[in-house]
């Protein structure tokens, strides 16, 4: 951390809900990169809204287990 770091004040809040398998995989990340949860939410939300605008390839019925079920051919020949 640099000397010249400067904690930000938020003031807008917001709660999500999340089942095991998507809070597991936050708390695994969190615990492997030595990152705290929060931040990780915050970039992740922050890029994927950017995306979004850039891209509008947001999908409404987001399913984690589908994806994961999926081998890495799938994934690869979908672009």
């Amino acid at each position: 951390m640099s000397a010249d770091y400067r904690r930000q004040i938020r003031h807008n809040r917001y709660n999500i809900n999340l089942n095991d398998d998507e809070s597991n995989l936050f708390e695994t990340v969190s615990k492997l990169t030595g990152v705290k949860k929060a931040t990780i939410f915050r970039q992740l939300i922050v890029k994927q809204a950017l995306a979004i605008l850039i891209a509008q390839d947001i999908e409404e019925e987001f399913n984690l287990e589908e994806v994961l079920k999926k081998g890495a051919g799938e994934h690869l020949s979908e672009n």
